[in-house]
């Protein structure tokens, strides 16, 4: 009698590993889909990082000549008031 309900206990028991080994097994392919589209979002992440890149240094560029323009416009201008104020002086 021992032995009959050994045997039915080592038989639960190994039932009952097959079942963890199964959920293992499916915890292992979910974790392997959720890193693969972790990995692919983080790669479409740092595209559009790399293009955000390309548009700030694109920005900063034509913001520092739009600066140039500006300043090279005051200095322009600056002269000509000059010379206008040069010229009511000169005819008073």
């Amino acid at each position: 009698m021992e032995k009959e309900h050994f045997e039915i206990i080592l038989e639960h028991m190994q039932s009952q590993f097959k079942i963890f080994g199964e959920g293992l097994e499916g915890l292992r392919n979910s974790l392997d889909s959720f890193k693969v589209e972790v990995r692919e979002r983080f790669d479409r992440l740092e595209k559009r990082m790399d293009r955000i890149e390309i548009i700030v240094r694109d920005i900063k560029r034509t913001v520092g000549l739009l600066h140039t323009i500006a300043n090279d416009h005051e200095t322009r201008l600056q002269k000509v008031e000059s010379q206008l104020e040069d010229h009511l002086n000169n005819h008073r």
